[in-house]
């Protein structure tokens, strides 16, 4: 069995367009719904197969970071802009309107650029928001975003 090592990810937001920046994206677990629990993919008499149930994972969220910046065009910026539209009016947000949701995907990538794996996302939206500790002796600051995902598909 080959081991694959993601040299490369991207996290593509269509609200967007170009892919954002991101340091790190989580990917949650994929799991699916087995009728017949854990019994053996059998033809032999007497054995019970296995069906799938569920072919995609519903809500889940998924974690990114990113460096803090004060340019207008970067991630950073553009990832707290739409915080805001996601946050509801009393927050002082925009109230969360239908077009705060977007689709996209993430795809990872080899070494040599090839494409390993691809997840269709869907519903997603900002629902979490955390900013890293400030120290005097310097360092860089990262913010983590919670993207709330209503339906997160293998590609």
């Amino acid at each position: 069995m080959a081991i694959l090592t993601v040299e490369n990810f991207e996290l593509v937001l269509d609200k967007f367009g170009d892919p954002l920046l991101f340091k790190n994206v989580d990917v949650p677990a994929y799991k699916t719904d087995i009728q017949g629990g854990d019994a053996l993919m059998s033809g032999k008499k007497g054995a019970v197969r296995q069906t799938i149930t569920k072919k995609r994972e519903s809500a889940v969220k998924i974690t990114v970071k990113t460096l803090a910046s004060g340019d207008s065009k970067s991630t950073s910026a553009v990832m707290r802009t739409w915080l805001q539209e996601c946050m509801p009016k009393s927050e002082n947000g925009k109230g969360f309107p239908t077009s705060a949701r977007t689709t996209g995907s993430i795809n990872t990538y080899d070494s040599a650029g090839e494409k390993l794996d691809s997840w269709k996302l869907s519903g997603v939206w900002i629902c979490k928001y955390d900013i890293g500790q400030l120290t005097v002796g310097g360092g860089l600051l990262e913010e983590t975003f919670t993207l709330q995902v209503d339906q997160f598909d293998p590609a």
